[in-house]
C-alpha cells in the first residue's frame, strides 16, 4: 500500500471501530476520538501493520456475526446464513505475507460494508 492508501485505510478502521475525526476544519492533521477517550493522529494509526490493531478490527467484524479464517496466507471473511457461505472480503494473492493478506481482506469487508 501507498502512504494515501494506507491513511484511507486506517481511517476507515477507525471509523469502523466508532472513533469520530474531532479536529477543527484549519488544522492539518485529525485526531480521531471515542467516547471521549482520543485514539491517535490519522498518520499514527497502525491498523496497517500492528497485529495488535489489525485484531481489534478483526474482533470488530467478528461481532457482526461474520466468520474469519487464515490459513496459509488466505485470510476470509464470511457472512454465513442459512449454511451458505458468502466470502465478503479474501485475499488470494500467494505473494503476500499473512499480515498483508488479513490487512487486503479487512479493506475489502470495509469498502462492502461502507457500500451495504
Amino acid at each position: 500500500m501507498e502512504n494515501k492508501e494506507v491513511i484511507e485505510y486506517n481511517k476507515k478502521c477507525a471509523e469502523f471501530l466508532g472513533y469520530k475525526n474531532t479536529t477543527p476544519n484549519d488544522v492539518d492533521f485529525n485526531i480521531y476520538e471515542k467516547d471521549g477517550r482520543p485514539l491517535i493522529e490519522l498518520i499514527g494509526m497502525k491498523y496497517h501493520s500492528d497485529w495488535n490493531w489489525i485484531m481489534e478490527v478483526v474482533e470488530a467484524i467478528e461481532k457482526l456475526s461474520f466468520s474469519t479464517s487464515l490459513t496459509n496466507k488466505l485470510f476470509n471473511i464470511m457472512k454465513v446464513e442459512e449454511r451458505i457461505g458468502t466470502t465478503i472480503g479474501s485475499s488470494s494473492n500467494s505473494c503476500l505475507s499473512k499480515k498483508e493478506a488479513v490487512v487486503q481482506a479487512i479493506n475489502e469487508f470495509l469498502i462492502w460494508n461502507n457500500e451495504s
